[in-house]
């Protein structure tokens, strides 16, 4: 008796193993997946006038109000390279404005209307301002990079922006 009492211990006890490793390889694909998502990425380039690419970049795509408003916020030195950035989508056309609140890098912020058209840049904006900060011109996506990226790769106003994928629309 005592013995099948210990294999019937030992079933239990290896089932629930199962079932605990069951939850953990589902678990881990799920969260694995919110985050490529949330985490989502293209590849762009800036095109000049004559077809010339400047790039690549590698950009963090956010599209809805609560990205939107965390954008680059809380990132230290170091954790952005030259070629990477962020990719602001929004609903509307229209002048946009940023502010580097809790923002701990200086960055470049390049402003781009509905036909991808480079239409205004602020460069070196200095971390952790309030100011308010546009071109003054309608734009519906804006990326930003970090400081002196615009100037060093030669990025300038009426290049159009060249994205690799879909993009979601802006909410």
């Amino acid at each position: 008796m005592p013995s099948n009492e210990k294999k019937r211990r030992a079933n239990r006890h290896q089932f629930a193993l199962a079932v605990l490793a069951v939850f953990f390889v589902v678990g881990f694909f799920w969260y694995r997946s919110q985050a490529l998502e949330r985490l989502g990425s293209v590849r762009a380039h800036f095109v000049t006038q004559e077809g010339s690419q400047v790039g690549p970049f590698e950009l963090e795509v956010v599209s809805t109000a609560a990205e939107r408003r965390k954008g680059l916020m809380f990132r230290k030195p170091g954790e952005l390279e030259e070629n990477e950035g962020m990719l602001f989508i929004f609903p509307r056309e229209e002048d946009q404005s940023f502010w580097m609140k809790n923002t701990f890098l200086s960055l470049d912020m390049v402003f781009v209307d509905s036909d991808r058209k480079v239409v205004g840049i602020v460069e070196n904006v200095p971390p952790q301002s309030t100011e308010s900060r546009k071109v003054g011109k309608p734009s519906i996506q804006v990326i930003e990079l970090l400081g002196g990226v615009v100037s060093k790769r030669g990025i300038r106003e009426g290049m159009t922006l060249k994205v690799d994928g879909v993009l979601p629309k802006g909410s």
